[in-house]
């Protein structure tokens, strides 16, 4: 298992992060904490709406070496905690 943190500035909706090789097919990415409807979230300092978008975000493991993470809502800045379990055998 890897981690991290990726940090998005506001306006930013995507970040990649470069991981320790994996296989992708055998591998998934999510954040630090699951909220539910495969969002993840992270933390941020937005506190002007009750919607959780600002630090909700979708992981993937997009080569051997990255994971990319894709978010909506940009109003605000978001720091982002990943995991990457590779199940490989």
């Amino acid at each position: 298992m890897q981690g991290g943190s990726s940090a998005l500035a506001t306006g930013v909706g995507q970040a990649t992060a470069t991981i320790g090789t994996v296989d992708p097919t055998r591998s998934v990415a999510f954040g630090s904490f699951q909220s539910g409807s495969g969002q993840n979230l992270g933390r941020t300092t937005y506190a002007l709406d009750d919607l959780v978008g600002v630090g909700a975000a979708t992981l993937a493991v997009t080569s051997p070496t990255q994971i990319t993470i894709d978010r909506a809502n940009t109003a605000d800045a978001a720091d982002i905690g990943w995991f990457v379990v590779d199940f490989g055998g």
